[in-house]
């Protein structure tokens, strides 16, 4: 494994993160009064509640578990996630 690949599409830019992107959401994100109006909660509230989400690596849980039902569920109906 070589690790993260970064590649771009038509409208993404696709990457590992980076520590300082904690921040980035945070200013986007984390003092926008909508974001938790419509959303109901707001893991962004401060910079540091910012940098802890991330460290939670939810996101690469959700890939992976996405991707591992994706290819698997193609040789059985009962995938273990």
């Amino acid at each position: 494994m070589q690790g993260t690949k970064e590649f771009r599409t038509e409208r993404l830019y696709l990457r590992k993160y980076k520590p300082e992107d904690a921040e980035i959401l945070y200013q986007r994100f984390g003092t926008d009064p909508v974001m938790v109006r419509y959303s109901g909660w707001n893991p962004y509230a401060s910079l540091e509640m910012a940098r802890e989400y991330w460290r939670q690596r939810f996101a690469t849980e959700a890939l992976r578990a996405v991707l591992k039902y994706r290819f698997l569920s193609e040789r059985t109906d009962d995938v273990p996630l």
